[in-house]
C-alpha cells in the first residue's frame, strides 16, 4: 500500500520511530535479545526480594488455589521472596512454607478478587498489587519487573 512505502521511507529519515532497533525482529537476534531481557527481570526481581516480599490471598475452601500455591511458593524460593499466604477461610494451603488467618490484612489492602498477590515492603509498610487470579511464572516475573520500575521511576520523581 502506499501508506506502506511512505511509512518504511519515513522510518529511513526518522529512526527513532522504528520498533525494530530497540525491539529485533530476526529470529536469530530476538532469542539473544529475549534472553537478555529475561536476565535483568530475574535480577531485578532478587534485588526487590532484599527489601519487598509477598502476601499471597486466597481461598483454602477453593481447589484451584491450592493447585496453584505450589507455583506462587515456587516462584517466592526462586527469586528470594518471603512468603506469607493469607487464608481468607481458615482453611491453609499445604503447598505454602508460611500460612496465616486473614486478620483484616485484605480489607486493609482492599482485596476484593482472589487470589491476590501482594507486593509489600514491611519497613515502608507500603503495598502493591502485583497480581490477580492464576497466572504463570514468567508473568508473575513480568509483573514483578513493572513493579519494579514503577517504584524506581517514583523514587527518581
Amino acid at each position: 500500500s502506499l501508506f506502506a512505502k511512505q511509512w518504511q521511507k519515513t522510518l529511513l529519515y526518522y529512526p527513532q520511530y522504528n520498533y525494530a532497533i530497540s525491539h529485533p525482529i530476526d529470529a536469530s537476534i530476538r532469542e539473544a535479545y529475549e534472553e537478555n531481557n529475561r536476565h535483568l527481570e530475574e535480577v531485578a526481581a532478587r534485588t526487590l526480594s532484599h527489601t519487598w516480599g509477598l502476601l499471597f490471598f486466597y481461598r483454602g475452601e477453593n481447589p484451584l488455589a491450592l493447585q496453584y500455591a505450589p507455583t506462587v511458593q515456587s516462584f517466592a524460593d526462586r527469586y528470594g521472596f518471603a512468603l506469607i499466604g493469607v487464608s481468607m477461610d481458615g482453611k491453609k494451603a499445604p503447598g505454602l512454607s508460611h500460612n496465616q488467618m486473614n486478620h483484616g490484612q485484605a480489607q486493609h489492602l482492599h482485596i476484593q478478587y482472589l487470589p491476590a498477590l501482594v507486593l509489600v515492603n514491611p519497613k515502608t509498610q507500603k503495598a502493591i498489587p502485583l497480581a490477580y487470579g492464576y497466572l504463570s511464572s514468567n508473568q508473575l516475573l513480568k509483573a514483578v519487573n513493572t513493579a519494579s520500575h514503577d517504584l524506581q521511576r517514583r523514587s527518581h520523581s
